[in-house]
């Protein structure tokens, strides 16, 4: 059996809650102005501020996932489509470490034009005379 998964039987009655959670993000969005305060918003800080090392913030960034996590709790049901009247338990701590290391994994390989873009954005710039 894999750790932090469990079948349990679900009747699909008004009372019990649905299969699928409530929707919510394991990151949660949005952020004050000029104070980055989420994994996101620090990641696109960080490819943003000129002479940054795009390595550097990928890890950060997971870092920062990870942290988040560690706060999470509960478990989420979702359906099982081969056992009809079952669902699966898995924990939202489990789940949230998974996506963490998706996201890593898709800006490591796949945020090279992004963190350029910031590179560029950021320290081509030409200020006005004093």
């Amino acid at each position: 059996m894999t750790t932090g998964i469990a079948l349990v039987p679900y009747s699909g009655e008004e009372n019990e809650p649905t299969p699928g959670g409530d929707g919510d993000a394991a990151f949660g969005s949005g952020a004050v102005a000029g104070n980055p305060v989420l994994p996101c918003d620090r990641h696109d800080d960080c490819y943003q501020t000129c002479n940054s090392v795009k390595a550097d913030c990928d890890v950060a960034f997971h870092r920062d996932m990870s942290s988040v996590c560690e706060g999470v709790t509960g478990t989420y049901s979702a359906t099982v489509p081969d056992l009809p009247g079952f669902v699966r338990e898995l924990e939202r701590r489990a789940i949230c470490r998974q996506w963490s290391d998706y996201y890593f994994a898709a800006v490591d390989t796949f945020g090279g034009a992004a963190f350029n873009s910031g590179q560029e954005n950021q320290c081509d710039c030409v200020c006005p005379p004093s």
